[in-house]
């Protein structure tokens, strides 16, 4: 008696998630390859020194690129150089206008200035209403403490206080549970001393 033929049903990939799948796996290769210097110097690469965006190394490492997708801030500024450049064709002088300060990759830097006020902001630009300073009392002004605030918030976490100046700084003291130490402007403990938060005055920072 010849054998039954058993029937196979292959299940055949989505063609959109395919050619995701294949796209992510071209992408990873093509980011972790490095190709040597004779192979790049057949390239003719673009010149990115007046890159609005951030520098990333390009396929096989032999040219740099041009990121411009970046985040919130950077589009703002795009958006007001824009609309700078509308008034300027119009004749319209630019009342009202201020341009954000952007980190490197385009998120809205902890300090933002708006006519005669200075505040500290979260990487979107969501303004700290606590914390600001006027525009000529802000020398030395960074909003560290203010911005890790926020991000700690943000987390979830409890139990951590943070002790800001009114104008978003670490204080130079800050407490952890009822252990108090001395700190640098970037909220990093200076030196091992640490003291309860009874003898809080005991502290020359």
């Amino acid at each position: 008696m010849p054998a039954r033929k058993r029937s196979i049903h292959c299940h055949e990939t989505d063609p959109v998630e395919k050619k995701q799948r294949l796209r992510t796996a071209i992408l990873a290769y093509a980011n972790s390859v490095r190709c040597p210097q004779i192979f790049c110097e057949k390239f003719r690469c673009t010149d990115v020194s007046a890159c609005d965006g951030v520098i990333k190394r390009g396929f096989c490492g032999c040219c740099e690129i041009c990121e411009t997708e970046l985040g919130p801030c950077a589009k703002e500024r795009n958006d007001f150089k824009a609309r700078l450049q509308h008034n300027q064709i119009k004749g319209m002088p630019p009342v009202g206008l201020s341009l954000p300060v952007c980190t490197p990759d385009g998120y809205y830097a902890a300090k933002q200035c708006r006519g005669s006020q200075c505040f500290c902001v979260d990487k979107n630009g969501g303004r700290a209403q606590r914390y600001s300073a006027n525009i000529w009392e802000v020398e030395g002004m960074n909003c560290e403490c203010a911005r890790d605030e926020f991000e700690y918030q943000e987390s979830g976490l409890l139990g951590k206080v943070f002790n800001c100046a009114s104008n978003g700084n670490y204080e130079p003291i800050q407490c952890t549970g009822s252990q108090c130490y001395c700190v640098d402007q970037n909220g990093s403990q200076i030196g091992t001393t640490t003291v309860n938060v009874a003898m809080i005055d005991s502290l020359n920072c």
